[in-house]
């Protein structure tokens, strides 16, 4: 690959067409445009991606497997199977019992058994909606105010932490379930982005087993990080209550090594307790839904208003779309209107979900604590929220406690931000911010040590990045044992952090403050080293001491 170092440009002629529909892959084109390179990623003189690594050996995570079918195919079109139109009144149990009728067909060779169609018009729905069986798409013609499916959530009986309703649910059950013995990680120390380690014994495992790697929460590494300081003494972090897993398959075995499809986002260290890794289950788990071409509406009290002449009512629909216990799902082209909380929230249990397209507008609430989440990714991996905007929301790009990686958002604007934009609690880990813009008043971008707020808080994130992200201020700090990068960042930086505990942490890892590095999106880069060469193997060997 040429670079021309003179007039800062790179030409990258791929030799191989592929097409990825859902997915920012730089294949199929040539990219010449200016860059500068930062320190941590930069170019190989094949064109290739080269990651620094720190004195330890963590490094910026593989985000490449984030969505659906791990980026590695487009969303299909799934056949209609059956059609609803309007009609006068509550439309729930019609659009209920089309679901229900697709969720008894045999499903195809491809797993999917069929859409329900919503024609054009307003369907209104006084419960819950749920998708429980794989395989199911719930279509409408498009998300146009006028001339589109409306989806309409007349339920009143939403309540701030206590019923804060949903429309749309894509459910599944249980959660996953280790089976087998678990063996010990036996590597002295994982480094964050690493996606092979050595074991006791490799007995019961093969390629293509799904396997859970567990970190476990222990008193020593709470106290290395600060977090036995917070008050009230009831919030401080305990022994097991930020337990970390991750849910992987397993590519290859050599001598006692296993080789993961995905990296962990946490180190692995034996001063810290080390880690195991078992075969695992998930028999609850539904996949192969999704949710497209749909404005979602939440009905509320418009007579309810604060001083300022907003609409503060409550008692109505909290969140459009939620999916939790789900493996490749999606929800592509939906609107969100008047929600309090979220337009779509991924919850526990869901892996290799894409949120695509979409839109959280005009949300109903009080401007307060645990409201207004536009995309909202909680103990959840490998999601990848895409092209998506929001306006008037509190936390627009948001993770959640023990959230997992890698998880990345990718391409997004939020206007009119009440707060920040970011990890909001407790040790989310991989999470990747390409190409998010924000402002409003008060508006920052923040991954740091939240201290006290909440129920204990704390540090909100690790091992995480802001990629060529803009913002007011910004606010990225490292925790002990774990780093978060700020790169190619346009935004002032604070400098003082008032809420941490202990105080004074640690800066973040800044690298080009102020100017967009090469390449413009990390995630589509990545994915254009690892998917434009079809048949490649990815081989990490960690060599030397850290």
């Amino acid at each position: 690959m040429p670079i021309d170092t003179e007039n800062q440009s790179v030409t990258f002629t791929p030799t191989d067409s592929v097409n990825y529909s859902s997915v920012p892959v730089l294949v199929n084109v040539v990219v010449t445009e200016p860059f500068r390179q930062g320190s941590w990623v930069n170019l190989a003189d094949d064109g290739r991606l080269l990651y620094k690594r720190d004195n330890l050996g963590n490094r910026i995570p593989d985000f490449t497997a984030c969505g659906y079918k791990a980026g590695k195919e487009g969303i299909p079109y799934v056949p209609t199977r059956v059609v609803v139109i309007p009609g006068d009144g509550d439309d729930r149990a019609r659009i209920q019992a089309a679901i229900d009728r697709v969720a008894a067909m045999t499903p195809d060779a491809n797993g999917f058994r069929g859409a329900v169609l919503l024609t054009a018009g307003e369907y209104q729905v006084s419960s819950p909606l749920l998708i429980s069986t794989s395989g199911i798409v719930l279509r409408g013609v498009g998300e146009s105010e006028t001339v589109g499916t409306r989806l309409k959530s007349t339920d009143r009986s939403g309540v701030y932490n206590s019923n804060q309703t949903i429309l749309l649910q894509i459910q599944g059950s249980g959660s996953a379930t280790g089976t087998g013995t678990a063996q010990a990680i036996t590597s002295p120390y994982v480094p964050a982005g690493s996606s092979s380690f050595e074991v006791a014994s490799v007995s019961g495992f093969s390629v293509g087993s799904e396997v859970e790697v567990y970190r476990p929460c222990t008193t020593n590494w709470i106290t290395a990080i600060g977090m036995d300081q917070l008050s009230p003494i009831e919030d401080r972090w305990k022994e097991g209550m930020r337990d970390l897993y991750w849910h992987r398959t397993i590519q290859r075995i050599e001598g006692n090594r296993i080789f993961l499809d995905a990296p962990i986002t946490t180190a692995i260290d034996q001063t810290y307790g080390g880690g195991t890794v078992r075969n695992y289950a998930f028999a609850g788990r539904i996949e192969k839904c999704g949710v497209e071409d749909i404005r979602g509406l939440s009905s509320y009290d418009e007579t309810k208003r604060d001083l300022a002449n907003n609409y503060i009512d409550e008692a109505h629909a909290w969140t459009f779309i939620q999916i939790g216990a789900a493996q490749n799902c999606w929800v592509r082209r939906v609107t969100s209107r008047y929600f309090a909380y979220s337009c779509v929230s991924v919850m526990q249990g869901a892996k290799w979900v894409s949120v695509l397209n979409c839109q959280s507008l005009d949300p109903v609430s009080v401007v307060d604590g645990g409201r207004r989440y536009a995309f909202n990714l909680d103990d959840c991996e490998l999601c990848l929220v895409k092209d998506c905007t929001n306006d008037s929301d509190r936390h627009q790009f948001v993770t959640h406690s023990n959230t997992s990686g890698p998880n990345a958002f990718v391409n997004g604007t939020s206007t009119r931000a009440f707060t920040e934009c970011g990890p909001h609690h407790e040790w989310a880990n991989g999470i990747l911010w390409d190409r998010i813009a924000v402002s409003g008043t008060g508006s920052t971008f923040a991954i740091r040590n939240r201290g006290n707020a909440g129920s204990g808080h704390g540090w909100a994130a690790a091992n995480s990045l802001a990629w060529n992200c803009a913002a007011p201020e910004f606010d990225v700090e490292n925790p002990p044992t774990a780093r978060n990068w700020m790169i190619g960042c346009v935004g002032t930086i604070d400098t003082y952090n008032s809420a941490a505990v202990p105080p004074n942490p640690d800066f973040g890892t800044y690298d080009s403050n102020g100017a967009s590095v090469f390449p413009v999106s990390l995630l589509g880069r990545q994915r254009q080293d690892t998917l434009g060469t079809p048949g490649l193997q990815i081989r990490e060997y960690v060599v030397g001491d850290f």
